[in-house]
């Protein structure tokens, strides 16, 4: 539900702020305009200004990694045609140059979701269910800790470590 209400709101701002360029109500001389561009060292590209004006926005920074996913691509489904075509330049050679500019986000890596001292993949699921499992199943030696599931595994072996961990603090 959230990812519909997220996407409506940038489908909402998409279509209430995008405006085609103007040249008439361009601040910038026509000579500006015409200029050779400046490499790509020197200054970002109009899509990349244009790209950080929209996920400033869209509030890319404090969106969880999913909702990121969903600003990047709605940007470039429904931003990007309308740029290339005030650039003149086709649809696919557009995403081309954003994609290699900008590359999509990971859902897993962006928002750096943990489950104890494991990081997730996409959501913490499997950690979880290999931590219950062990809690279930009285393991208390990571050794035993074994599956088809990497990130169950990891999840068992977080239970058996805590478990090692507090037996010998109760020794001391």
């Amino acid at each position: 539900m959230k990812r519909w209400l997220v996407a409506a709101s940038l489908i909402c701002l998409a279509a209430c702020d995008h405006r085609p360029a103007d040249p008439a109500r361009s601040s910038a001389p026509a000579s500006a305009a015409s200029a050779a561009p400046a490499s790509s060292a020197e200054a970002p590209s109009p899509t990349v200004l244009k790209w950080n004006e929209f996920k400033a926005k869209a509030g890319f920074d404090e969106a969880t990694p999913e909702e990121q996913v969903l600003i990047w691509e709605i940007y470039r489904d429904q931003f990007l045609p309308a740029i290339a075509a005030d650039q003149g330049v086709t649809v696919d050679e557009m995403k081309r140059r954003f994609e290699t500019q900008v590359p999509r986000p990971t859902q897993g890596e962006a928002g750096g979701e943990r489950f104890l001292g494991s990081r997730c993949t996409q959501d913490c699921s499997g950690h979880e269910a290999g931590y219950y499992w062990a809690a279930d199943n009285d393991i208390s030696d990571p050794d035993d800790c074994t599956g088809d599931s990497q990130t169950f595994v990891e999840g068992c072996q977080e239970y058996a470590e805590e478990r090692r961990e507090s037996s010998s603090k109760s020794e001391n």
